[in-house]
């Protein structure tokens, strides 16, 4: 079971992915201040904020990986939140302690790119971590409502060993079903598939969502993944929010059409329940999941039924 984040821990940033605009980080760093805790950070992430020294990354990966081990010894420390996404967070797999983050049993919370990261936790350290705001998105919730509400809800399953994570979402395919939650960007499981960090998604309820994406590489990269063997033993599926645009023919494609292709095209020799348009992704309204956690589904509703922290 993981460590509960108490009053008297600070809470630890990093970016493993990309650099952060300084004016974002502030407002991060803001939220988090006027809720009572300090942050430490062992690399500033904004440092290379419009350079591109370091390609994609914000800074190189051996610092990067450091930066996050650093964190994850530091006793004074009690939640890694990682800083944003954006791309890079591959980079730095090969380069973790494993053994030593499972030992630690800290939490680690993000999204987006850092899904590659929770994934090779959960495969490495057999470890369950947090699917939720970064830093990036905490700093939203000074004038937004519904971030407000995401980042509420984050500190909630930070803290409270009674809370469990609710969301509401539209019945595709009815039917109830129970496993480990597998939670994160579409784009970044598909791109885990064959690696070292890639899970066995057999009996697990997966849930997904992406950004900036053609509705036909979101298809595309749901075929690739029930081709590899993915989505054919699920317990459950569940998407989360999708922003694409266009297709092939010309014409522009709703979400509503989308999973009815999918339900056609990819899932028709399954029976699984499906839920849709939930509450998670890259928008304001992003409930924050334990990644690798035992849920259930049902009635339209995915309900977490573990304890994750003490």
């Amino acid at each position: 079971m993981l460590k509960r984040l108490s009053s008297d821990k600070k809470i630890g940033v990093v970016s493993v992915s990309s650099s952060m605009s300084p004016n974002v980080f502030k407002n991060g760093e803001c939220y988090v201040r006027a809720l009572g805790f300090d942050i430490v950070c062992p690399l500033d992430p904004c440092a290379n904020w419009g350079k591109n020294e370091h390609g994609f990354g914000s800074a190189t990966p051996p610092e990067r990986a450091d930066a996050f081990m650093q964190l994850i010894k530091d006793d004074d420390v009690g939640v890694v939140v990682l800083a944003r996404g954006g791309y890079g967070a591959g980079q730095i797999l090969p380069l973790l302690d494993y053994e030593e983050i499972a030992r630690q049993k800290k939490l680690i919370v993000g999204f987006s790119d850092v899904t590659v990261l929770l994934s090779a936790i959960a495969k490495k350290s057999e470890l369950i971590t947090v699917h939720g705001p970064t830093l990036s998105t905490l700093g939203e919730a000074i004038d937004c409502m519904e971030a407000q509400e995401s980042a509420s809800l984050l500190f909630h399953l930070l803290q409270d060993n009674e809370y469990r994570p609710m969301m509401h979402g539209e019945i595709a395919r009815p039917g109830h079903a129970e496993g480990r939650l597998i939670i994160g960007n579409l784009s970044l499981l598909t791109a885990l598939i064959g690696t070292p960090w890639d899970l066995d998604y057999s009996g697990k309820i997966l849930a997904i969502e992406d950004v900036n994406e053609p509705a036909y590489r979101i298809h595309r990269a749901l075929m690739q993944m029930y081709y590899a063997g993915k989505l054919e033993h699920l317990a459950g599926l569940c998407l989360g929010q999708f922003s694409f645009s266009g297709g092939t023919s010309g014409k522009d494609i709703a979400q509503e059409e989308l999973i009815v292709h999918i339900l056609r095209d990819i899932l028709s020799k399954t029976s699984y329940p499906v839920i849709v348009n939930c509450p998670f992704g890259h928008n304001e309204n992003n409930v924050a999941w334990p990644f690798y956690s035992h849920v259930s589904i049902r009635n339209g509703e995915m309900i977490g039924i573990q304890q994750i922290i003490s």
